[in-house]
């Protein structure tokens, strides 16, 4: 039973390790985890929601994208209201579905990282908390710290049996 507990917490670390690391990753298929920090989006959307976007050819009025505006650390998950071209860019103009009117910045196509295809409420708030270097401390290192410590033991109580059989195979002999 220590054992299935073990590997489970090991899938757990791994899975959260996964999710708070792949919107930095590059990941094959062009597909991308994200958290959702507002709730602009409500209530399809919810804060707290760990959604997972991938990159098309085309968006569309109604599509919910998540782009990055340069100088702006963060992304924005909104819904496409209006698209256009602003000489040889395209553009689109994106809204939040709990807010009254359309954001100010245009978001142009190469801001775009992807459209949202699927969305896990409160998942994001695990994977949130895991970048921060506390989350990061309490869900990675520590429980990263007792599973190499439990399998220290481990080897360690193998070898005093792996000698204890070889003392008892030289004292019969």
């Amino acid at each position: 039973m220590r054992n299935i507990a073990l590997y489970f917490l090991i899938a757990g670390i791994i899975i959260l390790a996964f999710f708070a690391a792949s919107p930095s990753l590059p990941v094959t298929g062009k597909y991308k985890f994200f958290t959702v920090n507002s709730g602009s989006m409500s209530p399809k959307i919810p804060k707290g929601s760990l959604i997972l976007d991938k990159e098309e050819k085309n968006y569309s009025i109604g599509d919910v994208i998540t782009a990055r505006i340069p100088g702006n650390k963060f992304t924005v998950t909104h819904r496409i209201v209006e698209t256009g071209m602003q000489g040889s860019s395209e553009y689109y103009r994106v809204k939040g579905d709990a807010n009254d009117a359309p954001d100010q910045d245009l978001i142009f196509r190469s801001y775009v990282i992807g459209k949202v295809i699927f969305s896990v409420p409160l998942l994001g708030f695990p994977v949130s908390f895991a970048q921060t270097l506390t989350g990061l401390i309490i869900l990675i290192v520590i429980p990263g710290t007792v599973i190499v410590y439990s399998e220290l033991l481990n080897i360690k109580n193998e070898v005093k049996r792996l000698i204890q059989e070889k003392r008892n195979e030289k004292d019969s002999n």
